[in-house]
């Protein structure tokens, strides 16, 4: 889809759709097959704006130090998959 439609087209809409179902879910009634569906729903969407689609966008963007640039943008997702249990337990919900 990405490579027919391009990188912004296609991570808005999955961006969009994904928080749709975010918000679908949290409106689910107390069904176990239904939140079975959503959630599978979900997953699909969650590839849409993973980081794949950033990655495909700074390869096409640099050409020179294209390496650095993937590097610094990947940055976010190890630092943020290190910072978020730590938010989370300290959180009162």
């Amino acid at each position: 889809m990405i490579d027919r439609n391009g990188v912004k087209r296609v991570t808005l809409v999955f961006i969009a759709l994904f928080g749709m179902y975010i918000m679908a879910m949290s409106l689910t009634p107390n069904s176990y097959v239904r939140y079975l569906l959503l959630f599978s729903v979900l997953g699909a969407f969650s590839a849409g704006q993973a980081p794949l689609p950033y990655a495909k966008a700074i390869s096409a963007a640099f050409d020179a130090k294209r390496g650095l640039a993937l590097g610094i943008a990947m940055t976010g997702v190890g630092v943020g998959t290190a910072l978020m249990p730590g938010l989370r337990s300290t959180s009162t919900i």
